[in-house]
């Protein structure tokens, strides 16, 4: 007879009934307290627990109780006997061993318990008071078993998808971007609360309908629909960076969206999620940033100064207009932002007139990372600029800021203001010169006049007949007052020179030879002297005053000349000239350097300075000249920014050197 043959009627109907009752329940544990509920009741059990396998990922095997009648069982024999069948922190095998032994029954004096497996969830525990199931009863549980296994893992399959629905749904709730779903139609299967937000309703107002359903806003709908669709049926996401939109309590919202096609599990069709982020303070903060740098911008370009700032990767980060103005570059600043340094240093090199130098300075400034001001740099077109360095730290590490200034114009105010401080110290000494002139010199003849007056005076009476002696005396008065004339007349031409008002001119010196030798035709005559010249240059001067000057050096020739046959050459030297120390000539001009050369009587080296000096005649004591000559040559090739010196040994004449402008 099989062991269903066994079973009778009565308990074929128990068997029935708690077949109805397994898989009741919203929950898990709703399910497993049912079908408990109804075990105990039919099987006549005092009591019992449905377990759960559990496996952690080291691989250890124990069984949590899910559910218990009673909800808290007493600690009795049988209990404790049956749970410590039950593995705890097992291996897998040991896990194993113990379900191939299932069903499992045991006795605790007249109380007995059973251990049935649920397949692929746990174990049911059931215990007796009295005697134990009877086997074919047991049996007939296996199914039951494991139908109730399957509800059990159908509802723990469904409670964590639900779980993990709302912990999706809490986090979607408190995300700050705006979260939705819809479907082909428009109608929007999920939103978030910020969503909801923006248009002034409740979640549960957007989810199932459409747009127009629940907001009033004034929307794009028709295009937002086009989008969607094409994300849906293309497969391919979207990217919208910037859309505007007002929300329902009036504010003005910009949003970044992304879309990207959405198969929800349990819906039919298609649809598209889409996550909107409000970027409304970024776009702010852009347009501050945007208008700050504008201004700042604004700020640098009308700076005097030309401006570069680097970053810490020696990148440019700003340049004004202003330094490409000074560099002399076309193009607009902002094309250089991001260019390394270094590599823009190397462009602007041709520029400078010492550009490895310059370079070499700003690296050991770099290195240096300290302050530094007023460094002088030279251009290439002969500008002078000064430049500052700023280093100081930003969140990424070191930046610097360079300054560069045109001190053109002011180093030439300074040379021009240096040049007036000689001028003036050579002013002030000529001033002395003519205050002793005044003082001394021209005493000489006041006090011969004087003199011959006074003696004049006591010798004779009024009325009284002159003789010859009186008029000797008389003679001798206006001689020496003609000399003090004459001296008069040599420093008001001394005082003209400077304030000629002529223009330069290129002036031919060979000109300038032929009137010297017209205009003194008659002491060369009278001396029999011979005044020869070379081919000679043209220069930039005044042609009156190079005529006086030469006049003055060839006279002073002839007058101090003792031979019988006086000559005079002047030349035009061709190799490098050597001025003395106490001269000076602008590097930049080109200089002729020509020479007057005569057989005179000459002077002693320690004499060539003091021939300059007013009414210097070196021992001469006629009456022929004022010894003004040298001193007015001096003038006027000074007038023209040039050089005079002399060379002379005694009694072999003298060398007048000369250093005039060139022509241009």
């Amino acid at each position: 007879m099989s062991q269903r043959s066994s079973i009778s009627p009565e308990q074929l109907q128990v068997l029935y009934e708690l077949s109805l009752s397994i898989g009741q329940g919203k929950t898990l544990a709703d399910v497993a307290r049912t079908a408990l509920s109804s075990y105990l009741r039919r099987l006549n059990c005092s009591a019992g627990a449905i377990f759960r396998r559990q496996e952690t990922a080291a691989g250890q095997v124990s069984y949590e109780r899910v559910d218990s009648i009673p909800k808290n069982p007493t600690r009795t024999n049988s209990f404790d006997l049956a749970r410590d069948c039950i593995p705890s922190g097992e291996t897998v095998a040991a896990d194993t061993a113990f379900q191939q032994a299932l069903p499992k029954t045991g006795q605790n004096g007249s109380s007995h318990y059973h251990l049935f497996d649920l397949p692929g969830f746990g174990v049911l525990l059931l215990i007796r008071s009295d005697a134990p199931l009877s086997r074919p009863l047991r049996s007939e549980l296996r199914p039951l078993n494991r139908k109730l296994a399957a509800a059990c893992r159908h509802r723990l399959a469904k409670q964590s998808v639900q779980q993990a629905r709302q912990t999706l749904r809490n986090i979607i709730d408190l995300l700050p971007q705006h979260v939705f779903a819809k479907d082909t139609a428009g109608r929007f299967l999920l939103a978030n609360e910020s969503f909801a937000d923006a248009y002034g309703v409740t979640v549960e107002e957007v989810e199932g309908n459409t747009e127009p359903d629940f907001s009033t806003l004034t929307r794009s709908t028709t295009r937002h629909d086009a989008e969607d669709r094409a994300v849906i049926e293309t497969g391919n996401s979207k990217h919208i960076p910037e859309k505007s939109f007002t929300t329902a309590d009036g504010r003005e919202r910009t949003v970044e969206t992304v879309k990207i096609p959405y198969d929800p599990i349990d819906t039919n069709g298609d649809a598209v999620l889409g996550v909107a982020t409000d970027i409304t303070k970024q776009k702010k903060r852009e347009q501050e940033l945007e208008e700050t740098n504008t201004l700042l911008q604004t700020v640098l370009d009308n700076l005097p100064a030309g401006i570069l700032v680097e970053g810490p990767e020696r990148n440019i980060q700003s340049v004004n207009q202003r330094l490409l103005d000074l560099f002399e570059r076309t193009g607009d600043p902002k094309t250089l932002v991001g260019t390394d340094c270094e590599a823009a240093l190397e462009s602007f090199k041709h520029t400078l007139a010492n550009p490895d130098e310059f370079l070499e300075r700003v690296n050991d400034v770099f290195e240096a990372s300290e302050r530094v001001e007023k460094q002088e740099l030279a251009l290439a077109d002969g500008r002078k600029f000064e430049w500052d360095y700023v280093p100081y730290s930003v969140q990424a590490g070191n930046a610097n800021l360079w300054m560069y200034r045109d001190v053109t114009a002011q180093a030439n105010r300074e040379a021009e203001l240096r040049e007036t401080r000689r001028e003036l110290r050579a002013s002030n000494q000529e001033l002395e010169q003519f205050a002793y002139a005044a003082s001394h010199d021209l005493k000489e003849p006041l006090r011969s006049v004087s003199n011959y007056l006074t003696l004049f005076s006591d010798l004779y009476d009024e009325g009284e007949t002159l003789d010859e002696q009186a008029y000797s005396l008389i003679g001798n008065a206006v001689d020496a007052a003609g000399r003090m004339q004459a001296m008069i007349n040599a420093l008001l031409q001394y005082s003209r020179v400077e304030t000629t008002d002529s223009e330069t001119e290129q002036i031919s010196l060979d000109t300038v030879f032929e009137k010297t030798k017209l205009n003194l035709t008659v002491p060369i005559d009278d001396a029999g002297a011979t005044v020869t010249a070379e081919s000679l240059p043209t220069v930039a001067g005044d042609q009156q005053l190079l005529v006086q000057l030469f006049q003055n050096i060839v006279h002073n020739g002839i007058k101090y000349n003792d031979s019988a046959h006086p000559r005079v050459h002047v030349g035009l030297e061709t190799g490098d000239t050597t001025v003395p120390g106490d001269h000076s000539l602008d590097d930049d001009t080109v200089w002729h350097h020509l020479y007057c050369e005569d057989n005179g009587v000459g002077m002693e080296a320690n004499q060539a300075d003091q021939a300059f000096d007013v009414f210097e005649r070196l021992g001469r004591d006629d009456g022929d000249g004022t010894g003004m000559g040298l001193t007015l040559s001096q003038r006027i090739v000074s007038d023209h920014d040039g050089a005079i010196w002399i060379e002379s040994t005694p009694g072999d004449g003298t060398i007048v050197h000369l250093c005039l402008p060139a022509s241009v």
